[in-house]
């Protein structure tokens, strides 16, 4: 179940990669294969994710392939981060920590049974993203599309992904 999480995780911020550095971003056999090798660890931290600064370092404790594998996802991104204004560093920052955050909601609703409560935290949340990304300059919403290309993931194909992902993760917790 965790497993697939991370792996819905990986694929939702995938979304918004560019063409560019696409290559860095995709997982690839082998990484999907190394996560996958790490279920069984990885379903063991079901409820265990209290707050978001526990994700990585119990990830890292329990699953060291997988976060060698978002660890090296999230250097692309800092890699990047020059390239955008104040602004724009700030909303990827939220956009990370928004990340973290739905970890330890599916978590807490795997051991509550409570997906109900879930889905409304994980649309609520979701919401105050694209309202923070609604708020920024025109400025910083150009160098994010520019940079990340943050716009693709509003085009209706991978919305539709992005669902079907979505459904797929629930269903197979």
């Amino acid at each position: 179940m965790m497993c697939r999480l991370l792996c819905l995780l990986a694929v939702v911020s995938v979304s918004f990669a560019c063409i560019s550095y696409d290559d860095e971003i995709k997982l690839t056999k082998e990484e999907k294969a190394a996560i996958e090798s790490e279920t069984e660890a990885l379903a063991d931290l079901s409820g265990k994710f209290t707050k978001r600064d526990e994700v990585l370092k119990l990830i890292k404790e329990h699953a060291p392939k997988t976060y060698y594998i978002l660890m090296k996802r999230v250097a692309v991104y800092q890699k990047y981060m020059p390239k955008v204004d104040a602004e724009a560093q700030k909303f990827v920052r939220e956009y990370g920590n928004f990340l973290l955050e739905d970890v330890v909601i599916i978590s807490k609703a795997k051991v509550d049974d409570d997906f109900t409560g879930m889905v409304i935290e994980l649309a609520y949340a979701y919401k105050q993203v694209l309202s923070h990304f609604k708020a920024l300059p025109q400025s910083s919403k150009d160098a994010l599309e520019k940079t990340f290309c943050i716009n693709e993931a509003s085009r209706e194909e991978n919305n539709a992904k992005l669902e079907s992902l979505m459904k797929s993760a629930i269903f197979d917790l």
